[in-house]
């Protein structure tokens, strides 16, 4: 039996085109919202009224995430540094050391360090310390590398000093990721239940329900978010959009060495020399269009030149 597709009227559109554009949504709710709040119609004026909280609530998050977004460190910053420190010198030193005491395919090694030194050179700051802090804790009690031990644990001291320093801060109530998707969910449950008081307002006349509603945006799906990592020495092609000079992107380095964003006319082109943004580790910048190259250059790209991975993020806003 042939798979069968839900009637697409039993399906939220607005839920799926803004699944990966919370950009999409702001257009479409602020879209219909001012419709509705215009209309001389009390009992549509009323749809408005009720949908109101859940755009504020959406917009306010979803800037306020935005905002955040590559705040965490600067490029001087204590946290910065000792990363550096720990992700570079003391990872190399330690491992060695540890190495001369329990090899590689020792279960204590294993239990220690299951990542090997990398799982000091990558990954989020979170993840970092709570690598360190494993291999802190699992050698507890081993006399041979208790000198090891002695310097992970004033390492481990000055990241988290560092770290708390840091979140301090940035002061004020952190709004994530999860926040701004559980709100985009409610606003387009919200917004489905406007267009279903609609359809029974204009039952008659169903095409009466289209001006309320951004259709071109909800039929044309797009993609403003990019969560990835550039590989170690290469430059590597991300996505391809067609920019006004006037739009908005957030570029977010959530690993420990700097990355250059730049647009190209070709996606295998080379870094420019002209119009590259360089983003500095755990660190964000929201930059103009108009601020990364040609205007008619339509394809996105990141180089990474040092020998690690990096994770980031882009954000269309």
């Amino acid at each position: 039996m042939a798979a069968t597709h839900p009637w697409h009227y039993l399906e939220n559109t607005i839920l799926n085109v803004t699944s990966k554009s919370y950009r999409a949504m702001v257009k479409i709710a602020n879209y219909t919202l001012g419709i509705l709040l215009a209309s001389t119609n009390l009992t549509i004026e009323a749809l408005g009224t009720a949908l109101e909280p859940f755009v504020t609530d959406f917009i306010a998050k979803y800037n306020a995430w935005i905002s955040q977004l590559g705040t965490q460190i600067g490029d001087t910053s204590a946290l910065y540094i000792e990363l550096q420190l720990i992700s570079s010198t003391k990872a190399r030193n330690w491992d060695v050391r540890i190495l001369a005491v329990w090899d590689k395919v020792n279960p204590l090694y294993k239990a220690a360090l299951p990542h090997k030194r990398k799982g000091l050179q990558s990954g989020t700051q979170e993840q970092i310390i709570a690598y360190l802090t494993n291999i802190s804790t699992k050698l507890v009690g081993v006399i041979a590398l208790s000198a090891v031990k002695t310097d992970i644990d004033a390492h481990l001291l000055i990241l988290n000093n560092a770290y708390t320093a840091q979140k301090a801060a940035i002061g004020g109530t952190k709004i994530t990721s999860a926040d701004v998707e559980a709100s985009r969910v409610e606003l387009a449950i919200q917004l489905y239940l406007v267009l279903a008081n609609l359809m029974v307002i204009f039952f008659r006349t169903p095409l009466s329900v289209a001006p309320f509603f951004d259709i071109s945006t909800i039929r044309n799906i797009e993609q403003t978010i990019w969560s990835r990592a550039a590989k170690a020495m290469t430059t590597a092609y991300v996505f391809t959009r067609t920019l006004l000079a006037t739009d908005n992107l957030r570029l977010v380095n959530l690993g420990l060495e700097p990355l250059e964003f730049a647009f190209v006319a070709n996606k295998t082109d080379a870094m420019p020399a002209i119009g590259t943004t360089t983003i500095m580790p755990l660190s964000g910048q929201t930059i103009s269009r108009s601020l990364m190259g040609d205007i008619t250059s339509r394809y996105m790209i990141v180089q990474n030149k040092t020998g690690l991975k990096v994770k980031y993020m882009i954000v269309i806003i």
